[in-house]
């Protein structure tokens, strides 16, 4: 599924997320959106 102004696509699981409750984190200037703490915290691990 693409991403559209309400919904994105976690970049760790590939599952589309409601941007207004998903998780968030930001690398080089640009906002990711996760569905889980647990892909936010794999995908910010792999930035150390």
């Amino acid at each position: 599924m693409q991403e559209t102004k309400t919904t994105a696509v976690d970049p760790v699981c590939g599952m589309t997320v409601d941007k207004d409750t998903a998780f968030e984190a930001e690398r080089d200037g640009k906002t990711y959106y996760f569905c889980s703490e647990l892909c936010r915290d794999e995908f910010l691990s792999e930035t150390e």
